[in-house]
Order: C-alpha cells, then sequence, then structure tokens
C-alpha cells in the first residue's frame, strides 16, 4: 500500500509490484471505475475525478 498525492487530497492505494519491461503501470478496474478517468493520448494527460473535483495529470517522459 502506498499513498498518492492529488493537490490536497492523499490516496491509499494497494498495488502488486510486478517485474516487466513491457508495462510503466497496470491499473486495475476498481481504481479505474472509481475515477473514471478521460485520457488524452496526444497530450499525455488523463483527467481523474477525485473527491468531486476533476484533476488533470500530465506524463513526463523518462527514457
Amino acid at each position: 500500500t502506498f499513498d498518492v498525492h492529488y493537490d490536497d487530497t492523499t490516496e491509499s492505494i494497494t498495488a502488486l509490484v510486478i517485474a516487466t519491461d513491457r508495462f510503466d503501470l497496470v491499473l486495475g478496474r476498481t481504481w479505474l471505475k472509481k475515477h473514471n478517468p478521460l485520457v488524452d493520448w496526444v497530450k499525455n494527460e488523463v483527467t481523474l475525478n477525485i473527491d468531486g473535483r476533476m484533476q488533470k495529470i500530465k506524463a513526463v517522459a523518462t527514457d
């Protein structure tokens, strides 16, 4: 379990860590259903519903 911080909101997430070169992150159906994210693949942004407020998260490229 780890905490994720969105501005002034903190959410505890239980995760399973797996070794893979194929995926950066795999989100489960429970999390996806809770936050119902909107993905903008062109801008590399995800908009989430966090406690009734829309929060944008922008991906940062790492090489």
